[in-house]
């Protein structure tokens, strides 16, 4: 937008001058002072010279006034980005160097092991992800959280240009998937979550940095790999599992709500999450596409708000475990 601003007032100051060193004219003819112009509609007073002189003093004063305004803030947004891209170098430059001073100290008490990756955050904090937790530089305040403190992770999505849905009555994403029943890859993470039994830790990802999804990976990894044995025979045993606004147990899955919805996991195709873009702004959502019972051959779909459901990607892996296997040719 600050280069459009700065073209237009290009062409605002272009527009000015030509217009306040031009004359005059009747029908493509010079006007002298003192002449008239007759209107080309009927009925129409016919114009003097002064008040074609007046109209096009205005003009060019408002297209003068214009490509300043325009100049003024064209530029001042050059030099904001700039100044960002500056703070960005230094700050990417920081976090390369690693973990330093209190926070190294703090990673190193805890146990989070050696860096992996190492990236800034949206809003200007230095993440670094280690092998069993992360740290985070938060303005000089040392804040780690350890995979073993986890209790939660939250997950919001960015909006990818091709994500397009609709939306019914309750909010959700549409009923019907695409005639196969196939899913688009889930967008970027936009919010990473981390929730211990004490407090919260988010992680906004900054445009083109991939540490915060990188964050919302390796903490889901470690969360399921202490939890999904659990849950796995806690469903064997035929107890409830709670995510949020949805909960299964080993005959389906079901939504809470205003519409409440059972699928048996025999239906249950996918549980994956996606971008909802409407007219009212852009939400994550996590999608459940299953067959419709009553006409083969459809693919059905409701969604939750992905932000509301607690551990996503554990919820997903239960899914592939509870779910219709794939069939085998012969």
């Amino acid at each position: 937008m600050r280069y459009v601003a700065l073209a237009g007032s290009v062409l605002a100051l272009a527009l000015g001058l030509t217009t306040g060193h031009g004359a005059p004219r009747c029908g493509g003819e010079i006007m002298r002072p003192g002449e008239w112009c007759a209107a080309p509609l009927v009925g129409r007073p016919a114009v003097s010279y002064d008040d074609k002189a007046a109209l096009l003093d205005d003009v060019s004063r408002t297209a003068l006034a214009l490509a300043g305004a325009l100049g003024v803030a064209g530029t001042a947004s050059v030099i904001a980005a700039r100044r960002r891209e500056r703070d960005r170098a230094a700050l990417a430059t920081r976090a390369e160097g690693g973990p330093v001073g209190a926070l190294l100290a703090l990673a190193e008490r805890r146990d989070l092991g050696a860096v992996v990756a190492s990236g800034v955050a949206r809003d200007r904090r230095v993440v670094h992800l280690c092998e069993r937790g992360v740290a985070v530089d938060c303005g000089g305040q040392p804040v780690v959280v350890a995979w073993d403190d986890l209790v939660a992770t939250y997950e919001a999505l960015e909006a990818a240009p091709t994500d397009h849905a609709g939306g019914d009555a309750d909010g959700s994403v549409g009923d019907r998937a695409g005639g196969d029943g196939t899913v688009a890859a889930p967008a970027p993470v936009a919010l990473c979550r981390l929730v211990t039994a004490d407090a919260a830790l988010d992680l906004r990802a900054a445009p083109g940095d991939p540490v915060v999804p990188a964050v919302a990976e390796a903490a889901a990894a470690a969360l399921g790999r202490a939890a999904l044995p659990a849950l796995v025979e806690a469903v064997g045993e035929g107890h409830w599992v709670e995510f949020g606004p949805l909960k299964l147990d080993a005959s389906a899955l079901y939504r809470d709500g205003r519409r409440p919805t059972s699928v048996p996991w025999s239906r249950v195709e996918a549980v994956v999450p996606r971008v909802r873009v409407s007219r009212a702004g852009v939400t994550s959502r996590l999608a459940v596409v299953y067959r419709d019972a009553r006409r083969a051959g459809r693919r059905r779909r409701f969604s939750v708000d992905l932000a509301a459901v607690p551990n996503p990607r554990l919820l997903m892996d239960l899914a592939g475990l509870l779910g219709p296997r794939p069939q085998r040719a012969g």
